[in-house]
């Protein structure tokens, strides 16, 4: 097979002789007898002496082989061979220490030519059409997620209150500049779609590594290891950048952060943060993190506003979800009046389940998950606001005895059952088994009743 090869190879054995050499390489060689001893001695590889392995894995290894710089010295004058130099590489074929055990001669094959990177050799060699297809397939999967992601958190933001204007005009500032962006909210808020709508708003940073991790997990030793895929490439060169995204940032461990600190000295300019915090939590941002962290989500920090403080865009938010199935009076009354405690995520659930269910070309109350259309506003007031010279105080209204009166016993029961059972559902996640447990009644009873409502 070497003979009828059209490159410049030779093949050496253990016993430093040169076994092979093909018609290309003699020709390059200028020489069709035997080989002079130090043209031989030129051929082998620059670490023969400590062993073949240590030939191949020497001073710089490629992809399994050895590249040096080979040179031929000039022969003498009536020969006429002049000093040549070229680029070699050397690979081990068969035995050697990397098999010991294996019965096969240990050679090392030799091959002139220049060194091609992997990044310079085309998706084809390595992969083949099939290969190619599969990779264009992931991209282009990878770019349908970035969009639908992209969408959902226009929708996140839709909406004409001021609330919604302010926080759309805030991630829209943090798209334009590079910055440390702090979010804020409460779980389920969306702030991880933000984040990475933040982060490839701005076509400049699409190569730029993006490293999402939960911060809550992250002591000094497994940042180091799991931030590694951001570090690594600021280590390599001074123009690369990269962006940590810190899920639970303010739960971080300490000794976490103060390796987090270090990165960002080391790199000051490169390496971005994305926070994202529980905006209930009971301690102040300022006593939970260092204070180079915390500067650093003070400089574009962003609130994601409740569900329930943009009941106006509650609608708009809900239609856009739905897609092409309308949403009835009812419904949009529902998804205003529910109070959506677990924010987008809920809400975002609630609507996919409303398409799955739906039949007709409208979604009404009954299309969506049982605990969030069997919630009821209650239309008594059973508070009362006391205005005091610096403060209001909201206290329990106590009625006089005399004015005591209803409308209709069974009305007020019946209300009264229906909110019972709709705290037991949503107590029990919707599990009817379980809320029946908790009112002390039969499955089969809850049931008829929810069907009776």
């Amino acid at each position: 097979m070497l003979d009828a090869a059209d490159a410049c190879v030779w093949l050496i054995d253990s016993d430093s002789s040169v076994v092979f050499v093909s018609d290309p390489m003699r020709a390059w060689l200028e020489i069709e007898s035997d080989l002079p001893a130090e043209v031989v001695q030129a051929l082998l590889p620059p670490s023969f002496a400590r062993g073949l392995p240590a030939a191949v894995h020497g001073a710089r290894s490629d992809r399994g082989h050895q590249t040096c710089r080979l040179v031929i010295p000039a022969m003498a004058a009536e020969d006429h061979v002049p000093l040549k130099t070229a680029t070699a590489h050397f690979v081990v074929l068969g035995g050697g220490q990397s098999h010991p055990d294996s019965d096969c001669p240990t050679l090392i094959l030799g091959c002139l030519g220049e060194f091609v990177s992997d990044a310079d050799i085309p998706w084809e060699v390595w992969f083949g059409e099939s290969g190619i297809r599969d990779a264009a397939e992931a991209a282009d999967a990878i770019s349908s997620m970035r969009a639908e992601r992209k969408a959902r958190c226009q929708t996140l933001m839709a909406g004409n209150s001021s609330i919604s204007r302010r926080f759309r005009n805030r991630v829209d500032l943090a798209c334009r500049v590079r910055s440390h962006v702090g979010l804020s909210g409460d779980p389920g808020s969306g702030m991880s779609e933000l984040a990475s709508v933040i982060h490839h708003g701005d076509a400049d940073r699409a190569n730029e590594p993006f490293v999402c991790l939960d911060a809550s997990l992250m002591d000094a030793e497994l940042l180091e290891v799991y931030a590694s895929p951001a570090i690594v490439p600021l280590s390599d060169s001074e123009s690369a950048r990269s962006t940590l995204c810190l899920d639970r940032f303010d739960e971080m461990p300490r000794d976490g952060q103060d390796r987090l600190v270090q990165f960002l000295q080391t790199f000051p300019e490169r390496l971005r943060l994305i926070g994202m915090m529980n905006a209930d939590s009971d301690e102040p941002l300022a006593d939970q993190l260092r204070d180079e962290l915390h500067d650093a989500m003070c400089v574009l920090p962003i609130t994601v506003p409740r569900l329930r403080e943009r009941q106006e865009d509650l609608p708009a938010m809900a239609q856009s979800l739905a897609r092409s199935t309308r949403l009835s009076r009812e419904a949009i009354e529902l998804v205003q009046t529910y109070p959506w405690p677990g924010q987008w995520d809920e809400l975002v659930a609630a609507m996919r389940f409303a398409e799955e269910v739906v039949r007709g070309e409208r979604i009404t109350r009954e299309h969506f998950p049982l605990a969030i259309r069997s919630f009821r506003v209650s239309n008594t007031s059973t508070a009362q606001a006391v205005r005091h010279e610096t403060s209001v105080v909201i206290t329990r209204k106590e009625e006089p005895l005399q004015a005591f009166r209803i409308e209709s016993l069974d009305a007020a029961l019946a209300a009264y059952e229906s909110e019972l059972i709709t705290k037991a559902m949503q107590a029990a996640g919707g599990n009817k088994a379980d809320a029946a447990r908790r009112l002390g009644i039969s499955r089969a009873r809850l049931l008829r009743k929810l069907e009776s409502e």
